[in-house]
């Protein structure tokens, strides 16, 4: 009976909960009970997400590179990745790393003489491309590139950088 109430009372507190509007309250006390109860406003608003595109091609006369293609695939959903989602766990970091350097980017001041490619996200951005794309033959040289928008899915994409040409 008191387990009931108790359950009961926990239901209503978070219906209450639910229905007020948001509040921003920045007490210490309300920062630690934040972290044990979940937030399930996730998103305050919808944005873009960048798209990392790869060309790929061997070293050579001509250097050329092949065509820019879509480099991580959506993860497949099924009933057991609520519980086991390696797959779906590697795709979020994935795209928050793309995230990253898209911020990071954004920061970037206009005169700031350090290359791009000495961003430390843009070089786990070149790790995860290398990961990607195992055993190349000897001589495979790789581009990325990262824009806003999908080109290959009928979005015109914002290009936010082309990476420099890698040896793999």
């Amino acid at each position: 009976m008191t387990t009931a109430l108790v359950v009961l009372g926990v239901l209503v507190l978070v219906g209450i909960l639910l229905v007020l509007p948001r509040v921003d309250v920045h007490h210490p006390l309300v920062t630690l009970f934040r972290v044990l109860v979940p937030s399930w406003r996730f998103f305050d608003s919808v944005s873009s997400h960048p798209t990392l595109l790869v060309r790929i091609g061997e070293t050579g006369p001509d250097g050329e590179l092949g065509p820019w293609r879509r480099l991580l695939p959506p993860p497949r959903h099924t009933w057991w990745h609520i519980v086991w989602n390696p797959a779906g766990n590697l795709s979020f970091a994935s795209h928050s790393l793309l995230g990253r350097l898209r911020s990071d980017l954004s920061e970037r001041d206009d005169d700031d003489p350090t290359p791009v490619s000495e961003l430390v996200t843009y070089q786990l951005v070149l790790n995860l491309v290398r990961w990607w794309l195992p055993d190349p033959p000897a001589g495979t040289r790789v581009q990325f590139r990262l824009t806003d928008g999908d080109p290959i899915g009928g979005i015109e994409p914002f290009e936010l950088m082309v990476s420099e040409v890698h040896a793999l």
